[in-house]
């Protein structure tokens, strides 16, 4: 799979809420942002999952969109603005939810739980209408095996993407981690029209030529990469 290198010298963009490192500043994402950070002093290095910043003075403790320059490990800050605030959410009114079936399947049973371990079945999720819907390579296998289990609520689909994809997807997830430069990863659903299928995601302050290396025998879509530097178009 192809993803975009932030390279030295490249504009790019960051957002988040800026905070006073005892060396300097940095840029916190939404998505690890405590309140500790305002609290507490830190060395930029210990903030593995913000944004350096090269810069003499900072509005801290705000949420800014900075433009700048990428250094290779921060941004030399040129243009600093301020989100405009955002607007409610509109409230809509939610139909009542029918009662769950008593049928309604669960977690997955011993049997399942195998088939996943040996990569007869990729994912299986359990609906709210009381079927239960799996993904697997070999869709006649996988449903021969669970009919006895579910009858008529099984809903078997061929996988969008294979076992020895996800092997070679989990081969370069093992060599991220041994880069250390990963600040969370974990699984999503592929999309609507998916719902019982997964993929992987990761998420990094920027995209290095390592990151970029090791995922490149990697499907288009079944890594899921999201950067806090985010290159300029």
């Amino acid at each position: 799979m192809h993803v975009t290198v932030a390279y030295r010298g490249a504009h790019v963009t960051a957002r988040g809420t800026a905070v006073r490192a005892i060396d300097g500043w940095a840029l916190v994402p939404d998505s690890h942002w405590t309140e500790d950070l305002r609290i507490h002093c830190f060395r930029t290095s210990e903030l593995e999952f913000a944004v350096p910043l090269h810069v003499d003075a900072f509005p801290t403790g705000r949420l800014v969109a900075v433009n700048g320059i990428w250094s290779g490990h921060g941004i030399e800050v040129r243009h600093v603005t301020e989100p405009p605030p955002g607007r409610p959410s509109p409230v809509h009114a939610h139909a009542v939810p029918r009662e769950r079936p008593p049928a309604a399947p669960g977690p997955a049973t011993d049997l399942e739980l195998q088939l996943l371990r040996d990569g007869t079945i990729t994912d299986r999720c359990p609906f709210y209408d009381g079927t239960v819907h799996v993904v697997a390579d070999d869709v006649s296998l996988a449903a021969r095996l669970l009919a006895p289990v579910y009858g008529d609520a099984l809903r078997v689909k061929r996988a969008v993407f294979s076992q020895g994809l996800r092997r070679a997807a989990r081969a370069a997830l093992r060599e991220l981690d041994g880069l250390g430069i990963l600040c969370a990863s974990g699984t999503a659903y592929l999309d609507d029209t998916n719902p019982a299928e997964t993929v992987h995601t990761v998420e990094v302050v920027a995209v290095t030529e390592a990151l970029a290396q090791a995922l490149t025998p990697v499907a288009s879509g079944l890594v899921r990469v999201t950067s806090h530097v985010e290159i300029d178009d």
